[in-house]
C-alpha cells in the first residue's frame, strides 16, 4: 500500500469520521466489530479494509500486512469474514458523509430508494457487455 494512509494521515482521517469513539459505536450497531479478539478496534478495522480496496492486496498479503504493522493478526479466511461483516458498516459511513457533504442528495429521498456508487475508471470496448462484475456492490 502507498504511503498514503500512514499513521498522520489515518487519525486525520479518522478526526474527519466523528472520533475513534464513534466509529467503534457506530462498527458494533452495524455489527462490523462485536468482539474485538484479532482486531483492535473500529479504526484498525477501517483501516483493513481501506488497505484492501486500495492497496491490491491479495488476503494473504493483506493479513501479513496487518500483522507487520500491528493491527491485526489473523488468517486469510478470518480476514475475509472480517471484511464481509465490514461491508454494511463502511456503506453507512459512506451514506453519512454524503449526506453531511451533499443534503440535497437525500432531500426527500424515500427509504426503500437504494445508492449505488459506480467506478468508471474502466472503458469497455464496442460489444457485447458482461455486467457480472458489477453484481458485487456495497450499497
Amino acid at each position: 500500500m502507498s504511503d498514503s494512509l500512514q499513521a498522520v494521515d489515518w487519525d486525520d482521517l479518522v478526526e474527519r469520521l466523528g472520533s475513534a469513539e464513534e466509529l467503534e459505536a457506530s462498527a458494533r450497531e452495524a455489527g462490523a466489530l462485536l468482539r474485538k479478539r484479532q482486531v483492535g478496534g473500529a479504526a484498525d478495522l477501517l483501516r483493513l479494509c481501506f488497505a484492501y480496496v486500495l492497496g491490491g492486496f491479495s488476503l494473504r498479503t493483506l493479513a501479513a500486512w496487518a500483522d507487520q504493522r500491528g493491527l491485526a493478526s489473523m488468517s486469510d479466511v478470518a480476514m475475509l469474514k472480517r471484511l464481509k461483516a465490514s461491508a454494511d458498516w463502511v456503506g453507512y459511513l459512506v451514506s453519512e458523509l454524503l449526506a453531511e457533504r451533499c443534503p440535497e442528495a437525500f432531500a426527500g429521498m424515500r427509504s426503500d430508494l437504494r445508492l449505488m456508487a459506480v467506478d468508471a475508471t474502466v472503458v469497455a470496448p464496442p460489444g457485447p457487455k458482461d455486467l457480472t462484475p458489477y453484481k458485487h456492490c456495497i450499497f
